[in-house]
């Protein structure tokens, strides 16, 4: 009833006169279009026929994609495949999906069988929840890379990794880094070449990404080039392929470098002969006989570049005789002392007084490898170059200690994305260099953050006989930091 004061009135309810149901006779409480109860609308009606249950998807033979937009590598019965499936159903839009699943087929088959259970309105607002099987038969097709690799043109776009030196222990770490980060997902194919490898990609895009970064990790410079494959003038298309050379800088860690007297000058006068200490993103070096250290960072290498003297493959071994420590020095670093030393070669009986920055590791009796100056190579220096290697005080640098050579065993192993055997390479990596990355990689603790280890599979058992040394356990990894190798992880060391 209206409210008089107002001259409101409240809605009233709608009501119905009795009907009952044109099937089972049952009264409807409330009307519908179709004359029946709820419950025989549910018996009736076939959701199925409003959806195509029989549909086709398309499988390249090759490398096994399924295709929706583009080409997906996606697992069998994996989530991925289910919403590749779901999307190819006709009319199944216009209904609400509950649940989705894979129904049991032969792998072999090429048939896949999904079951859904989904609800639409129906009569009046009546929700109707119904469960069928959908087909889906596989149909052999080719993905677009699969098709090129029957022609000359089996890339886009290639990434050519260069370093031009003899040590190969920053292209090694380059692929860890690479792998830990997954950079080379978009990678096609992989072949190693003299001073490095090539990686082939299906678009620019995709090679441009991973050469930014490279560059992102270590100092690096990056030359683009193009070659014209095919050009059609009637319709305007021109046809590429585009190569991206990334030379990485030609000095490696415990490398000696000669900076350039301008060089020098710009850097408050600092010696000319550095010890390289890490390289990453910049060049971190150190006098050994002052302790000044200087930072070059990438745009200031390319624009005066320099090179080094001498590398790990010129080291010498000397014995410690005679340590002091250095009194006079004023400059403090935390990781290096200067001291001054007496020393002798391994293979002589002269003794030689020098000053180094390893005082905190040095031993009397302990043998370290360093460089000899007296054997440096004048060849290709200027005059006035020439001079500034005469006024070095001492004659020896050392470097870092010498470690027994042995044969140890480690539970893990670290996987490698270039495969030697059987390339094209002439500038195949030695075993003892492996070896050797392997030991530097467990005695340098920072630089495991961008390394992945993976579980040995010819690891001994943990309650099994140990035929190595105890010293060999300093050399593992935690289990739990270790990562399982697949079937297809076969480039390993």
């Amino acid at each position: 009833m209206g409210d008089w004061y107002t001259g409101t009135f409240a809605a009233a309810e709608p009501s119905y006169a009795p009907m009952r149901c044109c099937l089972c006779g049952d009264v409807v409480a409330k009307p519908t279009a179709s004359r029946m109860c709820h419950l025989c609308i549910s018996k009736n009606v076939n959701l199925a026929q409003e959806v195509a249950t029989h549909c086709t998807i398309l499988q390249c033979g090759t490398c096994k994609k399924f295709f929706h937009d583009r080409w997906l590598n996606c697992d069998l019965e994996s989530k991925e495949l289910l919403s590749i499936c779901l999307k190819k159903v006709k009319g199944l839009d216009a209904m609400k999906i509950i649940n989705a699943a894979f129904a049991w087929t032969e792998p072999h088959s090429k048939q896949l069988k999904v079951k859904v259970c989904v609800q639409k309105e129906v009569d009046n607002n009546f929700m109707v929840e119904q469960s069928f099987v959908i087909d889906f038969s596989i149909r052999s097709s080719q993905c677009d890379y699969c098709k090129r690799m029957y022609t000359p043109h089996t890339w886009k776009a290639m990434v050519q990794i260069r370093q031009k030196t003899k040590d190969k222990r920053h292209i090694l770490m380059l692929e860890q880094v690479i792998i830990k980060h997954n950079a080379h997902e978009n990678v096609s194919n992989i072949l190693s070449r003299r001073n490095g490898f090539d990686l082939h990609f299906q678009s620019k895009t995709s090679a441009q990404k991973f050469a930014d970064f490279v560059s992102d990790k270590i100092i690096s410079q990056v030359r683009n080039s193009k070659k014209l494959i095919t050009q059609d003038n009637v319709n305007n298309k021109w046809d590429y392929k585009y190569t991206m050379q990334v030379m990485l800088i030609p000095i490696c860690t415990d490398d000696l470098v000669f900076l350039p007297p301008k060089v020098a000058s710009m850097n408050g006068g600092i010696s000319p002969f550095l010890l390289c200490l890490n390289i990453t993103t910049t060049i971190s070096l150190i006098d050994p006989f002052t302790l000044r250290t200087l930072e070059v960072s990438g745009d200031k290498f390319w624009k005066n570049p320099f090179s080094s003297l001498f590398n790990k493959f010129n080291l010498c071994n000397f014995i410690i005789l005679n340590i002091e420590r250095d009194r006079t020095s004023k400059v403090s670093h935390p990781a290096y002392e200067l001291v001054d030393v007496e020393i002798m070669a391994v293979n002589s009986s002269t003794v030689i007084y020098t000053k180094s920055h390893l005082g905190k590791t040095l031993t009397v009796g302990d043998t370290f490898s360093g460089y000899d100056i007296r054997r440096i190579n004048l060849n290709g220096l200027a005059e006035e170059e020439t001079d500034i290697t005469n006024k070095i005080p001492f004659d020896v640098i050392l470097v870092r200690k010498v470690k027994a050579k042995k044969a140890f065993k480690t539970n893990w192993v670290l996987k490698r994305i270039v495969e030697t055997k059987g390339g094209e390479s002439d500038d195949e990596i030695e075993e003892d260099e492996l070896l050797d990355f392997k030991e530097e990689l467990m005695t340098k603790k920072e630089l495991q953050r961008n390394v992945e280890f993976y579980q040995n599979p010819k690891a001994i058992a943990a309650n099994g006989p140990k035929d190595s040394a105890a010293d060999d356990e300093d050399l593992d990894v935690v289990a739990s930091q270790l990562k399982e190798l697949s079937l297809q992880d076969t480039n390993y060391f």
